[in-house]
């Protein structure tokens, strides 16, 4: 799995909506929103991959620089511009990030023998 996939990446491949509802979503320039959902997208990424768990937006805020609350807006954003996966219902904690689940399932991934991910 490459941790260094990228939102333009899901863009490229129709995978994600548009740059101007991307745009709209945050609020600024299409160059910025890109970047800033980027680093969200790989921030998560890198989590899961490293760890098998998501992370919180309060850690997300922190990599990012921003406020907490901000940080929570960012995942919902993130996800609202069409990234594979999901929240849990009605909160901000990340369920499934594509190809991983943060719960477990019965899609267990093994790495050199270690078993710390579950898949969708």
């Amino acid at each position: 799995m490459d941790a260094g996939r990228s939102i333009m990446e899901f863009q490229k491949r129709g995978c994600l909506k548009s740059d101007t509802t991307t745009s709209r979503l945050w609020g600024a320039s299409t160059m910025s929103d890109a970047g800033m959902l980027d680093k969200t997208f790989e921030i998560i990424m890198k989590r899961m991959v490293e760890t098998g768990q998501a992370p919180h937006y309060t850690e997300i805020a922190t990599e990012l620089g921003l406020p907490m609350e901000d940080g929570r807006q960012a995942v919902h954003k993130l996800f609202s511009a069409g990234v594979p996966g999901w929240l849990f219902p009605n909160t901000s904690l990340i369920t499934s990030f594509a190809p991983f689940n943060n719960l477990p399932t019965q899609y267990r991934i093994s790495v050199d023998g270690e078993q710390k991910w579950f898949g969708q």
